[in-house]
């Protein structure tokens, strides 16, 4: 019974941490491969300054901000645009420490807006350790109307740096609202937590096997 009890603990407890929220991370700082305008820099795609809600980093529920809350499309000072004729551009967001990332929100600017971004992230700000997440399309928003973030979702990923290779409908440039992360463990900034069902599936066996070589020797 005790052995029991013991495993729907740990087989409880991985699996709380398997589906546990994600709270949303703000990037610290982000910079871009082309020169902006001063009332249009990639810092717009991470100071809140479009968006109808704000959050705060670490604390708020990822799925539920990201879901409910729209970008205006108003662009003075709170969307992005690459340097005119540049439809390509790069942009580097730094979180500020390592975190569990398993999803990334993009507020796609609705007049010019970007077509598709690749994705990659690393630990280091140099991406000695790049790994590729792939190529993402984004929905092209309704012109002059306020809109909602793609969410984009993977098996998580440990990581400090995350680089956006961002193409643009137009041929002229490329756009953003605003850009999110979410972290899978909640709590202060630092290297997150990893979800355990794993170890707790592998633990569960092994207390399993020693309560039952107990009971044989007791028997003999």
């Amino acid at each position: 019974m005790k052995a029991k009890l013991l495993l729907s603990g740990l087989l409880a407890l991985g699996l709380s941490h398997a589906v546990s929220a994600g709270t949303i991370i703000g990037a610290k700082s982000v910079t871009s491969k082309t020169q902006s305008s001063v009332n249009n820099n990639p810092y717009t795609t991470i100071n809140q300054s479009g968006l109808h809600a704000t959050y705060t980093s670490g604390t708020t529920d990822f799925d539920s901000f990201t879901a409910t809350t729209k970008h205006s499309y108003l662009a003075h000072q709170k969307e992005w645009f690459s340097k005119s004729g540049n439809k390509t551009d790069t942009l580097i967001y730094d979180l500020g420490a390592l975190y569990s990332v398993d999803k990334i929100a993009i507020w796609n600017e609705e007049s010019i807006g970007t077509k598709s971004v690749s994705i990659s992230y690393a630990t280091d700000s140099l991406f000695s350790d790049e790994v590729s997440l792939g190529t993402f399309s984004l929905t092209k928003n309704l012109l002059n109307q306020d809109y909602l973030a793609d969410v984009l979702s993977f098996n998580f990923v440990t990581a400090q740096f995350f680089k956006f290779d961002v193409t643009g409908n137009s041929v002229f440039m490329t756009s953003l609202g605003e850009v999110a992360f979410s972290n899978l463990e909640s709590g202060a900034p630092g290297v997150s937590e990893v979800p355990i069902p794993a170890a707790a599936f592998l633990f569960g066996p092994a207390i399993l096997g020693m309560v039952g070589l107990r009971r044989k020797s007791k028997q003999a």
